[in-house]
């Protein structure tokens, strides 16, 4: 007998009927499904356990995040200078304020009242059907804008503007993400898509115009909100800077001679003063807010700036992370310290199966103090204020270059000798978000964002003097008393370089030691101190002398922590 022949045989002696063979293969069926659903049940319990436990709690558990308050920034004199406030807003829908609104509402109506035709008339013909609609809709916004301009005692101008900086924010946001889609398409090889459907959150959410509103105010649009399209009531946390704007008096008994002469004429007084109003008061030292996005929490790899997200790539969530429509410092103190300042969010967890809640407390940032005393920096700043006159081009500057009132920039710093603390920190034009109008500077504003007290190189001017006098004294090469004779030059009388009275009125200060010196900031008497260096060969003099001016922090950063501090640098 063959092979085969016995395998048959021994076939049909196992399974000797149809019915012991279907039952086989139903039984092999049902071992092979067994088997399928064990390994799918190692794999969600062993390999997937952690994963798949995770999602079940929570979809059986809902969260709320608690919010957290940041912390307040203090003076020297603990006046509170910036602090977390509630307040309440109204706002405007942006479709209403963009005026699709009442387009697509007058389109609505047309359609409906010619729907049997729409599809066949003109585009022309549906757009002069939407306008008769239309009229109504307008009406309706019109008297939003009416009574908003009433509740904010505002003018129409005004508020126009406020709707035009918002549909520019808008756009703005809108091109930048429809451009980082293309740019997408184009690197993955796909064709572009239309993107008139698409939204991006700024389009369909509220935008505020009123800010601040009192409770009155805000019930009264509370309870006629179904009166106004678009409108809505919305308590918000703002960062309040308490002496952003303040009244400051001025005495102008120590302005120069000609200044006081101008004022004591102009207000008919022997002891004149005068109050100036200021606005962004340490607006360049406190910094400013900024809105959190989207692509501010996304990682991207390689890139230098953690974006610190709210939720990680894990699953894992990190309280102290940003969510879109967070706000973080954006620069000066605001930015540097917002690790400090920021706090952690708390979160109540409510467990659906078992009814428990868990509450984790949010952590509020920690308070800062500051060592600049804002009276001191608000006094300051009203003496460069143009208005005063100070910061104003004068006949007696004799500058041939800028006509006679023309504005002038600024900056002032006040340390403490002993201490070394910084006790004001003025920079001039000051108040960076007054002038800033529509998204851009006036043409008259120069560089306003240059804090420049740390952030601009300038030459030093005088203040340099006494400090090559001392290191020309340490290193030797003058007397600690050497006297020097000013006659009003020095090299050729062509060429040279001129002592400032000499330049102006043609006289000379003569032999003059350190101190008087210094008391008349005699040009003459420092040019030969810086020459003295000299004496020894140009190259080894200019290696000397600015050796020792290194020692004095030249070319350095202070490390005063503020960002944007620039070095400045020796030739």
């Amino acid at each position: 007998m063959t092979d085969a022949k016995m395998q048959t045989a021994m076939f049909k002696y196992i399974l000797p009927s149809m019915f012991h063979r279907r039952l086989l293969l139903l039984f092999a069926a049902v071992l092979l499904a067994v088997i399928v659903l064990t390994g799918q049940l190692l794999r969600l319990t062993v390999v997937l356990g952690s994963e798949k436990l995770a999602d079940a709690e929570r979809v059986l558990s809902t969260t709320k995040l608690l919010p957290t308050v940041r912390g307040s920034i203090l003076d020297r004199k603990s006046r509170v200078l910036a602090s977390d406030e509630p307040y309440q807003d109204i706002l405007g829908d942006y479709r209403v304020i963009s005026g699709d609104w009442a387009y697509s509402k007058a389109r609505a109506d047309a359609y409906r009242k010619h729907k049997d035709r729409w599809y066949d008339i003109s585009f022309d013909q549906r757009e002069a059907l939407i306008a008769e609609q239309r009229a109504l809709y307008d009406e309706q916004a019109e008297k939003l804008w009416h009574t908003l301009c009433v509740a904010g005692d505002i003018d129409r101008e005004e508020l126009e503007r406020r709707k035009a900086v918002v549909i520019r924010r808008v756009q703005m946001i809108r091109a930048s993400v429809l451009d980082r889609r293309a740019r997408r398409f184009i690197e993955m090889g796909q064709p572009l898509e239309s993107s008139d459907h698409i939204k991006v959150r700024e389009e369909v959410e509220p935008h505020t115009l009123l800010p601040a509103v009192s409770d009155e105010v805000a019930n009264y649009f509370k309870k006629r909100a179904d009166e106004y399209p678009g409108l809505s009531v919305d308590f918000v946390k703002r960062r309040d800077y308490g002496y952003r704007a303040a009244t400051v008096g001025v005495d102008l008994a120590s302005v120069p001679s000609p200044l006081i002469d101008q004022w004591r004429a102009r207000l008919n007084t022997a002891h004149p003063s005068v109050e100036v109003e200021l606005t962004g008061l340490a607006d360049h030292a406190l910094g400013s807010m900024r809105n959190i996005y989207e692509e501010d929490v996304t990682y991207i790899p390689g890139s230098p700036i953690d974006p610190r997200p709210y939720r990680l790539p894990d699953g894992a969530v990190d309280l102290g992370g940003y969510l879109p429509g967070d706000r973080r410092g954006s620069r000066g103190i605001e930015f540097v310290a917002e690790s400090r300042l920021r706090g952690t969010r708390g979160r109540e967890v409510f467990h659906l199966d078992t009814g428990q809640k868990e509450t984790q407390s949010p952590q509020y940032g920690q308070e800062l103090q500051l060592t600049l005393d804002i009276r001191l920096q608000a006094r300051i700043q009203a003496l460069l204020e143009p208005s005063v006159g100070l910061l104003k081009v004068q006949p007696w500057h004799y500058n041939e270059d800028l006509p006679l009132g023309t504005p002038l920039n600024a900056a002032v710093v006040v340390l403490d000798v002993d201490t070394c603390d910084v006790l004001a920190l003025v920079s001039s034009p000051a108040d960076m978000n007054r002038d800033l109008k529509d998204g851009a500077w006036p043409e008259e504003i120069d560089e306003p964002v240059v804090n420049r007290a740390i952030g601009a190189a300038y030459p030093p001017g005088s203040t340099i003097k006494p400090i090559i006098y001392a290191l020309a004294a340490r290193e030797r090469v003058i007397e600690t008393e050497q006297v020097f004779v000013c006659d009003g030059q020095i090299h050729d009388r062509e060429r040279g370089f001129r002592c400032w009275i000499y330049k102006m009125y043609g006289r000379t200060h003569g032999p003059l030691g350190p101190v008087e010196s210094i008391a008349r900031s005699c040009n003459i008497y420092f040019y030969n101190c810086g020459r003295a260096f000299f004496y020894e060969g140009a190259e080894k003099g200019v290696a000397r002398m600015f050796d020792a001016l290194r020692e004095f922090g030249f070319d350095q950063t202070t490390g005063i922590g503020l960002p944007g501090e620039i070095p400045g640098f020796l030739p």
